[in-house]
């Protein structure tokens, strides 16, 4: 039981690392959408990257045309917030997208809370490979943008964390498999 227990945690931070860096998702006519994205979890989702509080957006464009976001965005910290989570949004999920969404509720509330722990993020967005035909940008857009950058950089940021505490532990997957095929 604990192999499959190990296994499943090993996929879903893999599937967190690819689905965060882009290789997993969908685009339609908006924002990449992660390929375990639920509409709860979209929710969740919009409502952190609400309270984030982009600071000092900046764009300019280069000798090629190609436009530049910059922006310090104060968020709350979520990437400590999902590490604080992650185990107990693990306990029961039934797929990858459950997992998500209860991790995304579970950090909705942690910083919901009256003591939020706060961090800044720097963010580089190249607006051109956003929206090639767009040449003006809106103050809100900037922000929007600045403040999804910010939680994707949360999310990488914990994926990373997952990855390498997976990586780190020391398992002994022969047992793990010596037991498993005991049990069959």
């Amino acid at each position: 039981m604990k192999r499959y227990a190990v296994y499943g945690v090993c996929a879903a931070a893999v599937l967190a690392l690819l689905s965060v860096c882009g290789c997993l998702g969908k685009e339609e006519d908006g924002p990449l959408t992660r390929s375990t994205q639920t509409e709860d979890s979209a929710k969740s989702q919009r409502a952190m990257e609400a309270l984030a509080q982009p600071e000092a957006v900046e764009t300019q464009a280069d000798e090629y045309g190609l436009v530049e976001l910059t922006a310090s965005v104060k968020i709350p910290d979520y990437s400590l917030y999902f590490s604080q989570c992650w185990e107990e949004a693990a306990e029961g999920a039934k797929d990858e997208a459950d997992f998500e969404r209860r991790l995304f509720a579970l950090a909705e509330e942690k910083a919901g809370g009256e003591e939020i722990q706060w961090t800044t993020r720097e963010v580089l967005v190249d607006l051109s490979l956003a929206d090639e035909e767009k040449k003006e940008w809106s103050g809100e857009e900037l922000e929007e943008i600045a403040r999804r950058e910010a939680f994707e950089q949360e999310m990488r940021e914990f994926a990373l964390e997952l990855v390498d505490e997976m990586a780190g532990q020391s398992i002994d997957w022969e047992a793990y498999a010596g037991a498993g095929e005991e049990a069959e």
